[in-house]
Order: structure tokens, then sequence, then C-alpha cells
């Protein structure tokens, strides 16, 4: 779990510093306060769920986080899966 003071202090900062969420979001990903990877994995399975919870069969659904991530079906599947990247998730 994240400390509640560190998330307190580092929105206080960068709200303070930016007005433009596009200018502190790229902000955050150029000083690798966030990762880059993880936020893509955690988009993916985010995309992944959202289909399965709207009915989509697992399988189908797999098929199309694939084709409009430009990744294979295997991948999803690793991501989704996957104990390593568990943790993982917005």
């Amino acid at each position: 779990m994240v400390d509640r003071e560190v998330m307190i202090e580092t929105k206080k900062i960068l709200s303070d510093q930016f007005s433009n969420q596009a200018e502190m979001i790229d902000y955050i990903f150029k000083g690798r306060i966030l990762d880059v990877n993880k936020c893509r994995i955690a988009i993916i399975k985010r995309y992944h769920r959202k289909l399965v919870e709207s009915g989509i069969p697992a399988n189908r659904a797999r098929e199309l986080t694939a084709e409009k991530f430009h990744r294979s079906e295997n991948t999803i599947r690793n991501m989704v899966y996957d104990v390593f990247y568990k943790e993982i998730f917005i």
C-alpha cells in the first residue's frame, strides 16, 4: 500500500506546479515517477476486464484486446492471468 502522506504531498506538489493535466502526466513519465510499461499493462488489463464485465466471453475479449493494442493473444493472456502482473492495475 502506498503511504497516504506521500500520495497527498505528491498530488499537492504536482497540482501546484502544473495547471494542465497533460503536462503533468508528461512530466511524471519523463521523470520516471511512473513506469510507462506498467501503465500500458494496467490499461490493457483494464480494457480486457471491462470487455469481460460487459458479457463478452474471455477468449473473445482477449482477441479484441490483442487487436486494439497490437499485441499477441498470448501476451494479453499473460498480462491478464500471470501472477507476475497481478499487482499491476488501474
